[in-house]
C-alpha cells in the first residue's frame, strides 16, 4: 500500500497495529533505537536486544532472545543508516519457527537499493519511504502478510485514520485515506517505472 506523507505517519500507525502486546526490538544504531521509543510511546511493552554500531543482528543470537519472555512481534530496520544490512532472509527464518510472532521491518534505508523478497522471506510487515533509495519524497509504503493482517483486524479499538487495516483496505481498492497530489504521484510512478 502506499501512503501520501511521511514514512513516520506509517510507521506509527503499523507499529501500532502490528504489536499486540510486547515486541522485541533489533537495536543497532539510531534507527532502532527510534522504533523501539515509538512503539513504547504507542504503550506497547519492548524488549531491547542491542548490538554495537557497524555490527548487524545475527540469526543464533535472535533465536536465543526469542526463547523468553514472550513476545508477539520482532522489531527490526532491515539496516541502519551508513550500515550493512541485516542478513534479513535468516533472521526471518528464525521468528517463523516461532508460532504467533510476527516479523515487522523498516526498509527505509534499503528498499530498492537491495534485495527484498517479503512473501517469500515470509516478512509479515515491510514497510518504507520514498526518499529513500528511491530517492523522491512524499510517499510511504507497506506491504502486510495475510496472517498479520488477520491478526490486526481481530483488534478492538482500532480508530479510524490511524488504523492499519483501513489503510490496507483503501489500498487494495485502489484508494487511500488521505489526499494525494496528483504531481507527486505521476512523479513516483514515473521515477519507479524508470527503475524497472
Amino acid at each position: 500500500m502506499t501512503l501520501p506523507g511521511p514514512v513516520a505517519l506509517l510507521r506509527e500507525i503499523a507499529l501500532r497495529g502490528a504489536i499486540e502486546q510486547r515486541a522485541l526490538v533489533l537495536v543497532g544504531g539510531p534507527h532502532g533505537a527510534h522504533l523501539a521509543d515509538t512503539a513504547e510511546g504507542l504503550g506497547k511493552e519492548v524488549l531491547r536486544l542491542h548490538v554495537q554500531p557497524g555490527t548487524t543482528h545475527q540469526p543464533d543470537w535472535l533465536a536465543t532472545y526469542l526463547g523468553s519472555p514472550e513476545v508477539d512481534t520482532v522489531v527490526m530496520a532491515h539496516a541502519e543508516p551508513g550500515g550493512a544490512p541485516a542478513p534479513l532472509m535468516e533472521l526471518a527464518k528464525v521468528v517463523r519457527r516461532r508460532a504467533g510472532v510476527h516479523l515487522f521491518v523498516d526498509a527505509t534505508h534499503t528498499l530498492g537499493a537491495q534485495p527484498l523478497e517479503t512473501d517469500q522471506w515470509g516478512l509479515d510487515l515491510v514497510l518504507a519511504a520514498s526518499e529513500g533509495a528511491l530517492g523522491l519524497p512524499g510517499f510511504a509504503f507497506a506491504a502486510l502478510s495475510s496472517r498479520l493482517l488477520a491478526r490486526v483486524r481481530a483488534f478492538d479499538g482500532r480508530g479510524t485514520h490511524l488504523d492499519l487495516v483501513a489503510h490496507y483496505e483503501a489500498a487494495e481498492r485502489g484508494q487511500s485515506l488521505f489526499p494525494t497530489a496528483t504531481e507527486q504521484a505521476e512523479a513516483l510512478r514515473s521515477a519507479l517505472l524508470a527503475r524497472g
